[in-house]
């Protein structure tokens, strides 16, 4: 998965990619982007969180290697799968 965190001061969001690696205890030189433009599904709903997903657009590529991967999604939701009943 892509460790990622973000900080928003008014209207600009900044995403952070390789600042901890999730499989060791490593450090990397955290490197931050600007995010150019977001979008959240047009029918979420924040009272029960239907929908909770959007599109961060960055304003440059995220350098993949050891401490920055791509996530990995899903093809098809299964409830009993994703919490762990499986």
């Amino acid at each position: 998965s892509l460790p990622v965190a973000y900080s928003g001061l008014g209207d600009k969001i900044t995403v952070v990619v390789k600042e901890y690696n999730i499989t060791s205890a490593a450090h990397g030189p955290e490197h931050r982007i600007d995010v150019a433009e977001w979008n959240i599904h047009e029918s979420f709903q924040v009272r029960n969180f239907t929908n909770d997903i959007g599109l961060i657009y960055l304003d440059e590529p995220v350098q993949f290697g050891d401490m920055a991967q791509p996530a990995c999604v899903a093809e098809e939701y299964d409830d009993a799968q994703m919490l762990g009943r499986r």
